[in-house]
């Protein structure tokens, strides 16, 4: 069955998933059939190609109805282009449909959507993509890319889980294999209103020695890259451990590069400089 690989993870519904439908029966799909998987924890980016500027706006979430052998339609509740437009529900119908391994893509070019169940032409999407991807520390996670006239508009979440391979390498002038640390989890929690986020990392080390710790940097600059991702940036960050500030631990030349597509890594790098520890460059190679 094409959707079976897909359909098994639907049930495993976590906050970022907030419906989904029964797993079809087995043997061949039947025209006629509908999947519908939901999901929240998402806010409107709207770029404007123009400027290159970018807003983000508060939204109800999005869906995808699959009708089986058929082909899918999108749906994103709280759409619009600016802050001071009415919130209305958007429908792209029509769209093709197919799955990649656990994922589950959908696509569109030239369509007319649908405002709160009417036809506007006004809004003709040129370009449509949405992938439902399976990741190991999200279940469910919507990567939309939606081309309407002179704006781009995707639909990140304000928190992403990721995890991977932290190599921390002390400079010095001597010879040394660099410190790696596979048990680290990296929580970024995204600011609409500021346009920044809090980078957190649970189980930070940057020495075999040092006990993990639990630091959130708060304040990174946030900034879109057309519809790859987007950046994070900060000349210097000071960690949080519970609510006390450790200028001690304070790092620099912060950057981070988050993709949408699962099957390429987030890179997170920055420079810690400790009065006793000494200096450290940390490379991150993160998935969600």
């Amino acid at each position: 069955m094409k959707l079976l690989k897909f359909l098994l993870f639907a049930t495993l519904c976590t906050t970022l998933f907030a419906a989904c439908g029964d797993d079809l029966p087995d043997g061949p799909d039947e025209p006629g059939s509908y999947q519908t998987f939901g999901s929240k924890g998402m806010v409107i980016a709207v770029t404007e190609t123009d400027h290159f500027t970018t807003q983000l706006l508060e939204c109800n979430g999005a869906s995808v109805t699959v009708n089986i052998g058929v082909n899918a339609e999108y749906s994103l509740d709280g759409f619009r282009t600016d802050a001071s437009d009415v919130a209305k529900v958007l429908t792209v119908p029509g769209l093709h449909y197919k799955t990649d391994g656990p994922n589950l893509i959908t696509a569109g070019t030239d369509i007319i959507p649908r405002l709160n169940g009417v036809s506007s032409p006004n809004h003709e999407i040129s370009d449509f993509n949405t992938t439902l991807y399976k990741g190991k520390n999200i279940e469910l996670l919507f990567v939309t890319t939606i081309v309407m006239g002179n704006y781009i508009i995707t639909t990140p979440y304000t928190t992403y889980i990721l995890s991977g391979q932290t190599k921390v390498s002390k400079q010095t002038t001597e010879s040394q294999t660099p410190y790696v640390n596979e048990n680290a989890k990296y929580i970024i929690n995204i600011d609409r209103k500021t346009m920044t986020a809090d980078i957190e990392i649970k189980g930070a080390k940057f020495a075999a020695m040092m006990p993990g710790m639990d630091m959130t940097f708060p304040g990174a600059a946030l900034t879109f890259s057309g519809t790859d991702g987007f950046e994070l940036s900060a000349d210097n960050l000071i960690p949080l451990i519970g609510k006390t500030p450790y200028p001690d631990y304070a790092i620099s030349d912060v950057y981070f590069s988050f993709k949408h597509d699962a099957s390429v890594p987030s890179t997170l790098r920055f420079t810690m400089t400790h009065p006793t520890l000494g200096t450290y460059d940390v490379i991150a190679t993160l998935f969600y």
